[in-house]
Protein backbone atom coordinates (compact mmCIF):
# COMPACT_ATOMS: atom_id res chain seq x y z
CA UNK A 1 0.00 0.00 0.00
CA UNK A 2 1.36 3.42 -0.98
CA UNK A 3 2.10 6.14 1.53
CA UNK A 4 -0.70 8.73 1.87
CA UNK A 5 -0.06 12.02 0.10
CA UNK A 6 -1.56 13.96 3.02
CA UNK A 7 -2.18 12.64 6.51
CA UNK A 8 -4.01 14.79 9.06
CA UNK A 9 -3.90 13.68 12.70
CA UNK A 10 -6.11 15.18 15.43
CA UNK A 11 -6.05 18.65 13.88
CA UNK A 12 -7.40 21.53 15.94
CA UNK A 13 -7.41 25.21 15.01
CA UNK A 14 -8.64 27.56 17.73
CA UNK A 15 -8.84 31.32 17.18
CA UNK A 16 -9.94 31.92 20.75
CA UNK A 17 -13.67 31.94 20.08
CA UNK A 18 -16.23 29.70 21.77
CA UNK A 19 -15.97 27.06 19.04
CA UNK A 20 -12.67 26.03 17.39
CA UNK A 21 -12.54 26.41 13.60
CA UNK A 22 -11.41 22.76 13.48
CA UNK A 23 -11.65 20.22 16.27
CA UNK A 24 -9.76 16.92 16.35
CA UNK A 25 -9.95 16.34 12.58
CA UNK A 26 -8.18 13.28 11.14
CA UNK A 27 -8.09 12.12 7.52
CA UNK A 28 -5.81 10.88 4.76
CA UNK A 29 -5.64 11.79 1.08
CA UNK A 30 -4.20 9.16 -1.26
CA UNK A 31 -2.21 9.95 -4.43
CA UNK A 32 -4.57 10.38 -7.38
CA UNK A 33 -7.65 10.79 -5.19
CA UNK A 34 -10.33 13.36 -6.05
CA UNK A 35 -11.64 14.70 -2.74
CA UNK A 36 -14.43 17.22 -2.18
CA UNK A 37 -14.62 18.97 1.18
CA UNK A 38 -18.13 20.35 1.72
CA UNK A 39 -20.12 22.01 4.46
CA UNK A 40 -21.90 25.25 5.34
CA UNK A 41 -20.14 28.58 5.79
CA UNK A 42 -18.04 28.59 8.94
CA UNK A 43 -17.69 24.81 9.02
CA UNK A 44 -13.88 24.93 8.73
CA UNK A 45 -13.48 23.94 5.06
CA UNK A 46 -11.03 26.66 4.04
CA UNK A 47 -9.16 26.46 7.35
CA UNK A 48 -8.53 22.77 6.70
CA UNK A 49 -7.35 23.54 3.18
CA UNK A 50 -4.96 26.22 4.42
CA UNK A 51 -3.51 23.81 6.98
CA UNK A 52 -2.99 21.13 4.32
CA UNK A 53 -0.76 23.40 2.23
CA UNK A 54 1.04 24.99 5.18
CA UNK A 55 -0.46 28.47 4.89
CA UNK A 56 -1.90 28.16 8.38
CA UNK A 57 -0.48 26.38 11.42
CA UNK A 58 -2.78 24.33 13.69
CA UNK A 59 -3.24 24.90 17.38
CA UNK A 60 -2.80 21.15 17.93
CA UNK A 61 -2.31 18.05 15.82
CA UNK A 62 -0.18 17.48 12.74
CA UNK A 63 -0.37 17.58 8.94
CA UNK A 64 2.00 15.28 7.07
CA UNK A 65 2.83 15.65 3.38
CA UNK A 66 4.57 12.59 1.96
CA UNK A 67 5.41 11.58 5.51
CA UNK A 68 6.97 14.94 6.47
CA UNK A 69 5.37 17.38 8.90
CA UNK A 70 4.12 20.45 7.06
CA UNK A 71 5.29 23.67 8.65
CA UNK A 72 7.86 22.11 10.98
CA UNK A 73 10.59 23.34 8.69
CA UNK A 74 10.86 25.89 5.92
CA UNK A 75 11.84 23.17 3.46
CA UNK A 76 8.75 21.04 4.14
CA UNK A 77 6.44 24.02 3.70
CA UNK A 78 8.15 25.02 0.46
CA UNK A 79 7.89 21.49 -0.89
CA UNK A 80 4.15 21.13 -0.39
CA UNK A 81 3.50 24.58 -1.88
CA UNK A 82 5.80 23.88 -4.85
CA UNK A 83 4.09 20.56 -5.57
CA UNK A 84 0.55 21.92 -5.09
CA UNK A 85 -1.19 24.13 -7.63
CA UNK A 86 -3.79 26.45 -6.09
CA UNK A 87 -6.98 27.68 -7.80
CA UNK A 88 -8.57 30.51 -5.84
CA UNK A 89 -12.23 31.34 -5.37
CA UNK A 90 -12.42 34.62 -7.26
CA UNK A 91 -10.80 34.58 -10.72
CA UNK A 92 -10.73 38.40 -10.74
CA UNK A 93 -9.10 39.25 -7.41
CA UNK A 94 -6.70 36.30 -7.47
CA UNK A 95 -4.66 38.01 -10.21
CA UNK A 96 -2.57 41.16 -9.94
CA UNK A 97 -4.38 43.57 -12.32
CA UNK A 98 -1.06 45.20 -13.27
CA UNK A 99 0.51 41.97 -14.57
CA UNK A 100 -0.06 40.31 -17.92
CA UNK A 101 -0.82 36.60 -18.07
CA UNK A 102 2.81 35.92 -18.93
CA UNK A 103 4.09 37.89 -15.92
CA UNK A 104 1.57 36.29 -13.53
CA UNK A 105 2.60 32.77 -14.53
CA UNK A 106 6.30 33.67 -14.52
CA UNK A 107 5.99 34.99 -10.95
CA UNK A 108 4.44 31.71 -9.84
CA UNK A 109 6.86 29.48 -11.75
CA UNK A 110 10.01 31.19 -10.48
CA UNK A 111 9.05 32.24 -6.95
CA UNK A 112 11.47 29.74 -5.40
CA UNK A 113 14.44 30.70 -7.62
CA UNK A 114 17.23 33.24 -7.12
CA UNK A 115 17.04 36.61 -8.88
CA UNK A 116 19.40 35.58 -11.68
CA UNK A 117 17.83 32.17 -12.14
CA UNK A 118 14.37 33.73 -12.39
CA UNK A 119 15.36 35.87 -15.35
CA UNK A 120 17.23 33.06 -17.08
CA UNK A 121 14.06 30.97 -16.80
CA UNK A 122 11.82 33.50 -18.58
CA UNK A 123 12.07 32.01 -22.13
CA UNK A 124 11.28 28.50 -20.85
CA UNK A 125 8.38 29.75 -18.74
CA UNK A 126 7.00 31.70 -21.71
CA UNK A 127 7.11 28.59 -23.88
CA UNK A 128 5.40 26.56 -21.17
CA UNK A 129 2.75 29.27 -20.70
CA UNK A 130 1.92 29.20 -24.42
CA UNK A 131 1.56 25.40 -24.27
CA UNK A 132 -0.85 25.65 -21.35
CA UNK A 133 -2.92 28.39 -22.97
CA UNK A 134 -3.30 26.26 -26.08
CA UNK A 135 -4.28 23.22 -24.03
CA UNK A 136 -6.91 25.27 -22.21
CA UNK A 137 -8.42 26.67 -25.45
CA UNK A 138 -7.12 30.20 -24.94
CA UNK A 139 -5.64 32.18 -27.81
CA UNK A 140 -1.89 32.76 -28.08
CA UNK A 141 -2.30 36.52 -27.72
CA UNK A 142 -3.77 35.93 -24.24
CA UNK A 143 -0.20 35.83 -22.96
CA UNK A 144 0.13 39.62 -23.34
CA UNK A 145 -3.31 40.55 -22.00
CA UNK A 146 -4.42 41.64 -18.53
CA UNK A 147 -6.95 39.94 -16.22
CA UNK A 148 -9.73 42.49 -16.79
CA UNK A 149 -9.68 41.71 -20.52
CA UNK A 150 -11.08 38.19 -19.99
CA UNK A 151 -14.45 36.78 -19.00
CA UNK A 152 -14.83 35.07 -15.64
CA UNK A 153 -14.65 31.63 -17.24
CA UNK A 154 -11.53 32.55 -19.20
CA UNK A 155 -9.87 33.94 -16.07
CA UNK A 156 -10.57 30.70 -14.22
CA UNK A 157 -8.98 28.73 -17.08
CA UNK A 158 -5.95 31.01 -16.77
CA UNK A 159 -6.02 30.22 -13.05
CA UNK A 160 -5.75 26.53 -13.99
CA UNK A 161 -2.77 27.37 -16.22
CA UNK A 162 -1.11 29.22 -13.35
CA UNK A 163 -1.74 26.27 -11.04
CA UNK A 164 -0.12 23.91 -13.58
CA UNK A 165 2.93 26.05 -14.38
CA UNK A 166 5.03 24.38 -11.66
CA UNK A 167 4.03 20.84 -12.81
CA UNK A 168 2.36 20.00 -9.47
CA UNK A 169 1.24 16.58 -8.28
CA UNK A 170 -1.86 18.05 -6.61
CA UNK A 171 -4.42 20.70 -7.50
CA UNK A 172 -6.29 22.46 -4.71
CA UNK A 173 -9.39 24.50 -5.56
CA UNK A 174 -11.16 26.74 -3.04
CA UNK A 175 -14.79 27.40 -4.10
CA UNK A 176 -13.63 27.52 -7.74
CA UNK A 177 -17.04 28.00 -9.37
CA UNK A 178 -18.72 30.41 -6.96
CA UNK A 179 -18.08 33.43 -9.19
CA UNK A 180 -19.12 31.74 -12.46
CA UNK A 181 -22.46 31.49 -14.22
CA UNK A 182 -23.97 28.08 -14.97
CA UNK A 183 -22.47 27.65 -18.43
CA UNK A 184 -19.00 28.82 -17.39
CA UNK A 185 -19.25 26.53 -14.37
CA UNK A 186 -19.92 23.50 -16.57
CA UNK A 187 -17.03 24.34 -18.88
CA UNK A 188 -14.67 24.89 -15.97
CA UNK A 189 -15.54 21.55 -14.36
CA UNK A 190 -15.04 19.71 -17.67
CA UNK A 191 -11.70 21.43 -18.26
CA UNK A 192 -10.49 20.74 -14.73
CA UNK A 193 -11.41 17.05 -15.01
CA UNK A 194 -9.55 16.74 -18.32
CA UNK A 195 -6.45 18.30 -16.78
CA UNK A 196 -6.58 16.07 -13.70
CA UNK A 197 -7.16 12.88 -15.70
CA UNK A 198 -4.48 13.54 -18.32
CA UNK A 199 -1.83 14.23 -15.65
CA UNK A 200 -3.11 11.73 -13.05
CA UNK A 201 -3.21 14.49 -10.43
CA UNK A 202 -4.66 14.50 -6.95
CA UNK A 203 -7.54 16.97 -6.70
CA UNK A 204 -8.84 18.56 -3.49
CA UNK A 205 -11.86 20.83 -3.90
CA UNK A 206 -13.54 22.92 -1.21
CA UNK A 207 -17.08 23.84 -2.19
CA UNK A 208 -20.55 24.57 -0.87
CA UNK A 209 -21.99 23.82 -4.32
CA UNK A 210 -23.03 20.17 -4.09
CA UNK A 211 -24.08 20.09 -7.76
CA UNK A 212 -20.44 19.91 -8.92
CA UNK A 213 -19.37 17.23 -6.44
CA UNK A 214 -20.57 14.12 -8.33
CA UNK A 215 -18.60 15.24 -11.40
CA UNK A 216 -15.45 16.41 -9.64
CA UNK A 217 -14.94 13.98 -6.78
CA UNK A 218 -14.61 10.30 -5.96
CA UNK A 219 -14.85 10.99 -2.23
CA UNK A 220 -16.77 13.48 -0.11
CA UNK A 221 -15.94 14.78 3.35
CA UNK A 222 -18.52 16.93 5.11
CA UNK A 223 -17.52 19.35 7.86
CA UNK A 224 -19.89 20.88 10.38
CA UNK A 225 -18.81 23.05 13.31
CA UNK A 226 -15.19 22.11 12.68
CA UNK A 227 -15.73 18.33 12.79
CA UNK A 228 -16.03 15.65 10.12
CA UNK A 229 -19.61 14.40 10.04
CA UNK A 230 -19.43 12.36 6.84
CA UNK A 231 -16.69 10.60 4.85
CA UNK A 232 -18.15 8.85 1.82
CA UNK A 233 -16.77 7.20 -1.32
CA UNK A 234 -18.55 8.35 -4.49
CA UNK A 235 -18.96 6.50 -7.80
CA UNK A 236 -15.96 7.10 -10.09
Amino acid sequence: MSEPLFEVKNLTVDYGSKKPALRNVSLTVEPGERLAIVGPSGSGKTTLLRCLVGIEQPTAGTVLYRGESVGRSRASGQRVRRETGFIAQDPQSSFNPLLTVESSLWETATAHLSFRARHRARPAVRARTLELLQELALSEDSINRYPHEFSGGQRQRIAIARALITDPTTLVADEPVSALDVLARQRFVATLLDVVASRELTLITVTHDLTIVPNLATRLIELRNGEITQDTALPA
